[in-house]
C-alpha cells in the first residue's frame, strides 16, 4: 500500500507543473461558486449583514468584470436595502407596540373616570385612545356613552356610529344610537337601529336562556343568578327598543307593525301606562274598537293607581315638613293629572265610534274634572251633548270653550262656527213653522232671482 501512495505521489510531481493553471482556475471558480450560493442562501434567508459581508469578500478576490463580483454587488445593494427596511419596519412597529399601550393606558384610564361618573375627563381620554393604533368598537361605544352623559349628543351619536361600524351587532351601541336618531329626527334611521337592536336582544336572550337551563341542571346556583340579571337587563332593553320601534312605526302610520311592537313591549312590561297608551291608540287607527278600550282603560288604571299613591304620599311629606320633597310630589301629580286627563279624552273617541256616547261622555267628564282647561276635551263634550239633543248644554260648554280658546286662533273660529250651529239648530227646534216659512220664502226669492 505503501509503495503505491509513493508512485502516485511521484506521479502527481511530475504531472503538476504542466497543469498547474488549469487546476488553480478550477479551484477559484469553485470557491467563488461556493461563496455565491452561501450569499444567496444568506439573503434568502434575511442574514443581510453576513450577506454582504460575504458578498464584500467576492468583490474583493473576484477579478475584475467577474460575473460573480457583479452579482455579489447587486446581492449586496439588495440586502442594505432590505437590511434598512427592515430597521424601519421593526421602528415602526415598536413604534405602533408603544402606540397601542398608550391607548391601552388611555381606556384604562377613561373608563375608570366613567365609573367615578367624570364623563368629561373620560371624554377626554377616549377621544385621545381612538387616534391611537388598535381602536376597537367597544372604545368607540365607551367614547360615544361618556358623550352622552357629558351632554355632547352629537358627538356621541358620531362615535356610536363609528361603533357599529366595526361592530354591527354590538346592542349597548345600537340602545343608545336608536335614541338619539329618534331625538334628531332621523326617523328610518331610528327605526333600522331599533329593528336591529331588538334583533340582537333576542338573539342575545335565546344564548342566555341555554346558558341559564345548563347552569341550573348543574346546579351553578350563583352563575344561574348572574345569568338571570342579565337577562333581566336585556328584557328591560328589549322592552324600550319594542316600545320605539312602536312609536317609529306609528309615526309613518304604519298601525299593524306598531301594534306588534308594543304588545311586546306589553308582555315586556306591563306596568308602564305609556305602552298600553300607544297600543290603545294603533288599535284605534286600525279601527278595533275593543282591543283599543281595553288598553286604553288599563293604561288610565295604571296612572290612577299611581295618582292615588302620589297624592297620599305628598300629604304625608307635607305633614312630616318636607315641604321641597311635598312639592315636588304635587308636580308630580299634576303632570299626571294631565296625562289622565289626555287617555280618557281619547277613550272617549272610542266609545264615540261605537256609538257609545253616555260611557263617551262620562269619560270626558272624568277628563274635565282632573284639568278644567282641558279645551279639546270640553269641544268634545259640546259635540257628544248636542248628538244626544242637550243643544242647551251642548251651546254653554262651546261658550267655554271660546273663553278658553286664544283670540282669533283657529279653535276660537271653530268654536264661533259651532255656536252659530248650534243657536241655529236651536232656533229650529223651538220655531219650526216660523223657520219652515222664513226657509220657503228664502227658496221664492232664490227662483225668482234666477228668472
Amino acid at each position: 500500500m505503501i509503495q503505491r501512495i509513493i508512485k502516485a505521489t511521484i506521479l502527481l510531481i511530475l504531472l503538476l507543473p504542466a497543469n498547474l493553471p488549469a487546476a488553480m482556475d478550477f479551484i477559484f471558480e469553485e470557491s467563488i461558486s461556493r461563496s455565491m450560493e452561501r450569499m444567496e442562501t444568506l439573503y434568502s434567508s434575511g442574514n443581510w449583514d453576513e450577506a454582504m459581508k460575504v458578498g464584500r469578500g467576492i468583490i474583493k478576490d473576484a477579478p475584475k468584470n467577474h460575473p460573480a463580483a457583479s452579482r455579489a454587488q447587486d446581492l449586496i445593494v439588495l440586502s442594505l436595502d432590505s437590511r434598512n427596511r427592515e430597521i424601519i419596519a421593526n421602528q415602526k412597529r415598536d413604534q405602533l407596540k408603544k402606540q397601542e399601550e398608550t391607548g391601552q393606558q388611555l381606556v384604562s384610564e377613561g373608563s375608570k373616570l366613567l365609573t367615578e361618573k367624570n364623563f368629561a375627563g373620560a371624554a377626554e381620554k377616549l377621544g385621545r385612545a381612538i387616534r391611537m393604533p388598535g381602536a376597537d368598537a367597544q372604545t368607540y361605544f365607551l367614547l360615544g356613552y361618556a358623550n352622552l352623559k357629558a351632554g355632547k349628543r352629537k358627538d356621541a351619536y358620531n362615535a356610536l356610529r363609528q361603533c357599529l361600524k366595526l361592530n354591527p351587532s354590538h346592542e349597548r351601541a345600537l340602545f343608545h344610537i336608536a335614541g338619539l336618531s329618534y331625538e334628531f329626527n332621523q326617523s328610518s334611521e331610528a327605526e333600522d337601529y331599533s329593528a336591529r337592536l331588538i334583533e340582537a336582544i333576542e338573539k342575545k336572550l335565546v344564548e342566555y336562556r341555554d346558558i341559564f337551563q345548563n347552569q341550573r341542571s348543574q346546579e351553578l346556583n350563583d352563575k344561574a343568578v348572574a345569568t338571570a340579571r342579565k337577562m333581566a337587563a336585556l328584557r328591560n332593553n328589549l322592552g324600550q327598543a319594542s316600545y320605539m320601534h312602536g312609536m317609529l312605526s306609528q309615526k309613518r302610520k304604519d298601525y299593524k307593525t306598531a301594534v306588534a311592537s308594543f304588545e311586546k313591549a306589553t308582555k315586556i312590561n306591563p306596568s308602564s301606562a305609556d305602552n298600553w297608551l300607544r297600543l290603545g291608540i294603533c288599535f284605534l287607527q286600525l279601527k278595533i274598537y275593543h282591543q283599543a278600550t281595553i288598553s286604553l282603560e288599563q293604561s288610565i288604571l295604571i296612572r290612577e293607581t299611581r295618582l292615588k299613591e302620589l297624592t297620599t304620599n305628598a300629604g304625608k311629606l307635607l305633614d312630616a315638613g318636607k315641604s321641597d320633597a311635598a312639592v315636588d310630589a304635587e308636580l308630580q301629580t299634576r303632570k299626571l293629572k294631565e296625562e289622565i286627563a289626555r287617555s280618557l279624552y281619547i277613550l272617549a273617541i272610542a266609545n264615540g265610534r261605537t256609538k257609545e256616547t253616555d260611557s263617551a261622555i262620562r269619560n270626558i267628564d272624568r277628563a274635565l274634572e282632573l284639568k278644567p282647561d282641558f279645551v279639546q276635551g270640553r269641544y268634545t263634550r259640546a259635540i257628544l251633548l248636542a248628538e244626544k239633543n242637550n243643544l242647551e248644554d251642548a251651546l254653554e260648554q262651546m261658550r267655554q270653550v271660546l273663553k278658553d280658546s286664544p283670540p282669533r286662533s283657529a279653535q276660537a273660529k271653530k268654536a264661533i262656527k259651532t255656536i252659530t250651529f248650534l243657536m241655529d239648530q236651536i232656533t229650529r227646534r223651538d220655531n219650526p213653522t216660523e223657520i219652515a216659512a222664513v226657509e220657503k220664502q228664502q227658496k221664492a226669492v232664490e227662483v225668482d232671482q234666477y228668472v
